[in-house]
């Protein structure tokens, strides 16, 4: 095999590891979102999701950043 083949392959194994860790990064995402809108606590959701505290600490103002904008449009 030639050099550039093994760069090509190694590209190829780095952009799919990239992806699976990326995809799983947003399913974890979106549960900490359905964790945070049933009310779980931040330190359940790192117990269960093994996630850093901080990591769900900024997914939770954007949680409720999202849910204040909805409140927006309501007119009285």
């Amino acid at each position: 095999m030639l050099l550039a083949e093994q760069f090509i392959d190694a590209d190829l194994d780095a952009l799919k590891s990239y992806e699976i860790k990326e995809g799983a990064f947003n399913e974890k995402r979106e549960a900490v979102k359905e964790m945070l809108s049933d009310g779980v606590s931040v330190n359940k959701i790192h117990k269960y999701l093994k996630l850093p505290i901080e990591t769900i600490t900024e997914l939770q103002k954007e949680f409720n950043r999202e849910n204040s904008d909805k409140g927006d449009d309501v007119e009285p």
